[in-house]
Formats: structure tokens, C-alpha cells, sequence
């Protein structure tokens, strides 16, 4: 309603609270588009404005619009390192913290969770001996994320209990459901399924409005890997069916694994539904590891649809891809495809590097669900032992899907 260079924009700028933790929480992704504009109106007023406070909170706000909704990643980043330096001007200590750790979110929003872990773990120790509480929450979850989506599962359950801990004591309700969220993911990727499934519970029974958080569609993820896809699509249609607007980009995740549940229940048509949804979230920019997850459900589909030689090399793309992000646990998901399609097709070379590549991540991780999938990596290659090891490791696990795959490949080297 009011133009770009009115000067009404500085009564919505007096309007506004500085302190809304839904920005700091992300939860304005699905409708950045219209807070660009606003806060981009804003700023251009504020050019030579002496109070840096104010430029401040507008450009921490933009850079959070630009990053999580349309994700445009390098103006987000310099527009959060402005807001961090006018922070610090406007010697505003706790929200200099917040851009930081913002700042750290980028990171990982490119694709560095190696640098986003390391720049998160600075602002936790920072705000901790600061006894900035809410910035202690926020960083200590970011290095939590970071570590879990790098295989790094014990420094991930030392930073997401310390951060729901502080939620808990703080009453932040929202922060605690996505906390546990992403713990019970955490969890499920490391096999440990049966301690997944509890804390999703505990999420939706700490914050009645759970459903505004990421917790519907990552529940698919959990329930993926637990190998119960009527579940994983129970829930994702269930999310589906409550969105509204747009899907955003950290949403997204959990519909590429709504794709991935599909197609190994056998429903193309609904896969690819799924896997269209998630690509438009993304469009044509590259998104944490999320978006080259696409690419891995692109090809099982393709693989499923009698086109092997093509979803041998959109395997081997997405896997390099994810890989190169430092999100090991998701690549090696991808290499067990790899490692399969490749041996039924013929191509032994690139059945053998995939079983390679997920003995090399296992080793990193040393989890046993992940050395169970370099067994089946090495299964499908034709080693009969490494089957048996498969079964016996996914024996203890509740990832049934993987379990039934061990065994199958068993099975077949007996014959």
C-alpha cells in the first residue's frame, strides 16, 4: 500500500518489536517475499540515519527473509555481517550475538556445516560466559544442527540436550519442539529409532501449536528411517494437507523423503508429487544439503521407471554433491542406492567405489547403522560376508526397510 520512499515507512519502523523471536526462529520463510520489500523500503530511508540500533534490526531482518525464504545466500550474508557491525556500534551485545549466529546459518545454508558448526560453538561459548541466555539457545541448537547433519552424533546429543534444557528453563516452547525434532532425526539416523519415535511425542505434548514448527514434515524423516513408509506418507500427507501458502525451503527436506517413502511403497505418481513440491521450494538455488536431496529421490524414481543408467548418474551427482557439504550420514544414503542400481545394471566399477565411499564414511562416523550400510554396499557388490555383517548390525536396529534389504542380499548370496 505505501510507496517505496514514503516516509510512513518510519512510523511502521517505530511500530515494529526488535525483539520478536519469530525471526530469530526462522518461521518467516513462506512469506519472505513481502518482508524484503518492506525492510528493503525501510533501509533505503535509513541510509544516513544516525541511529545504528534501528538500521541494525532492519538489515538482521532482511538478512533472515533473504536467507530462509527466497534464499538468496550472499545478500543475506552481507546484510547479516552489516547488522552484526551496527549491533556492535549500537553496543547491543545480545543481538550482535544473534547476527552472529545468523551468520553461522548462512554457512550451513551454503553448504559449509563444517564452518557453520565452528562459528555456532563460538557464539554458544560467547553468550554462556555472557549469560545471554536466549543467545545460548539459539547457538548451542545451531552447532547441534550443524554437528548431527555432519555424523557427528555425540557432540549433536551434548548440544541439542543443553539447548532444550535452556528452553525448558526459559519457556520457549517453539524452540524446544524443533530441539527435540531435530534430536529424534538425529537419533533415527543413527539407527536408533526406538529413542526417536518418544521424543517426537514429548515435542507435541511440550507446545500445543507444534504443527507451526518443522516437526510434521521431519517427522517423515524419522519415520523413513525406521523403513514404516505407510507412516512417513501418513504424516507427510497430513502436513500437506495443513500447509498453507507455499512450501519453504526448511520444510522441504521432509517432503524429499515423502518422495523417497513413496516410491519405495510403490506409489510413482505420489513420489513425483512430492518430489515436484520440494523442487519448487527450492527453484534454482542450491540449499544446504536439502536441495541436492531432490536429485537423490530424482533418481531413485528414474531407477524405478527402467531408465538404471540415468539414475546411475544422478546418484553419482547428488552423492558428490551432499557429500561435498560435509552431510555424510545423507550421502551415504545415497551411495547404498548407488551401490544397487549399479550392480543390477552391470556397472561394477561404480557399485564398487559407492561401497567404498560408504566404508570411508562409516569409518568417520563409526555408528552401526552406517557400517551396516557399507555392508550392503559390499553385499551388492557380491561379497557374501559383508551381508551377514549387514544383518547382524540392522538385527539390533528398528530400520526395518534396511533390515529387510540385508537380508534379501543375504539371502541371495546363500543361492
Amino acid at each position: 500500500l505505501i510507496p517505496s520512499g514514503d516516509q510512513r515507512w518510519l512510523d511502521i519502523l517505530n511500530a515494529l518489536s526488535w525483539k520478536a523471536e519469530w525471526v530469530v526462529d526462522h518461521r518467516a520463510d513462506a512469506h519472505a517475499a513481502l518482508g524484503i520489500r518492506a525492510m528493503r523500503s525501510i533501509d533505503s530511508l535509513l541510509e544516513r540515519s544516525p541511529n545504528p540500533a534501528a538500521r541494525a534490526a532492519v538489515k538482521f531482518r532482511l538478512a533472515n527473509f533473504l536467507g530462509w525464504g527466497t534464499g538468496d545466500l550472499d545478500a543475506a550474508g552481507r546484510a547479516c555481517a552489516e547488522a552484526h557491525a551496527l549491533f556492535e556500534q549500537a553496543g547491543d551485545r545480545s543481538s550482535a550475538l544473534l547476527a552472529e549466529n545468523e551468520l553461522a546459518w548462512i554457512r550451513g545454508l551454503q553448504g559449509d556445516y563444517p564452518a557453520m558448526e565452528a562459528a555456532a560453538q563460538r557464539v554458544a561459548q560467547t553468550a554462556q560466559a555472557a549469560g545471554e541466555r536466549f543467545a545460548a539457545i539459539q547457538g548451542t541448537h545451531a552447532k547441534g544442527f550443524a554437528a548431527f547433519i555432519r555424523g557427528r552424533f555425540a557432540q549433536t546429543e551434548v548440544a541439542l540436550a543443553r539447548s532444550n534444557e535452556i528452553a525448558r528453563q526459559e519457556g520457549k516452547a517453539y524452540r524446544l519442539v524443533v530441539g527435540l525434532t531435530q534430536l529424534a532425526c538425529s537419533l533415527a539416523a543413527q539407527g536408533r529409532v526406538e529413542e526417536a519415535l518418544p521424543l517426537l511425542e514429548e515435542a507435541k505434548a511440550a507446545d500445543p501449536a507444534w504443527r507451526d514448527s518443522i516437526l510434521p514434515e521431519w517427522e517423515t524423516i524419522v519415520h523413513w528411517f525406521a523403513g514404516d513408509f505407510p507412516a512417513a506418507l501418513a504424516c507427510a500427507q497430513e502436513a500437506a494437507a495443513r500447509a498453507v501458502g507455499d512450501l519453504s525451503k526448511r520444510r522441504a527436506i521432509g517432503v524429499v523423503f515423502a518422495a523417497l517413502a513413496a516410491a519405495e511403497a510403490a506409489q510413482p505418481a505420489l513420489a513425483h508429487s512430492y518430489l515436484d513440491r520440494a523442487w519448487r521450494a527450492f527453484g534454482d538455488r542450491d540449499w544446504q544439503f536439502f536441495s541436492h536431496a531432490c536429485g537423490h529421490a530424482e533418481a531413485v524414481l528414474a531407477w524405478q521407471e527402467g531408465r538404471p543408467s540415468e539414475a546411475v548418474v544422478g546418484l553419482q551427482e547428488s552423492a558428490a554433491r551432499i557429500l561435498a557439504t560435509g552431510a555424510e550420514p545423507f550421502a551415504a544414503l545415497v551411495f547404498v542406492n548407488l551401490a544397487e542400481v549399479a550392480a543390477e545394471s552391470g556397472e561394477a566399477e561404480a557399485a564398487t567405489q559407492a561401497a567404498e565411499e560408504l566404508e570411508a564414511i562409516a569409518r568417520r562416523i563409526d555408528r552401526d547403522l552406517c557400517h551396516a550400510l557399507a555392508g550392503i554396499g559390499f553385499a551388492c557388490c557380491g561379497d557374501a560376508d559383508a551381508a551377514q555383517r549387514a544383518v547382524a548390525l540392522l538385527s539390533t536396529m528398528g530400520c526395518r526397510a534396511f533390515h529387510a534389504r540385508a537380508l534379501d542380499l543375504h539371502g541371495r548370496s546363500l543361492l
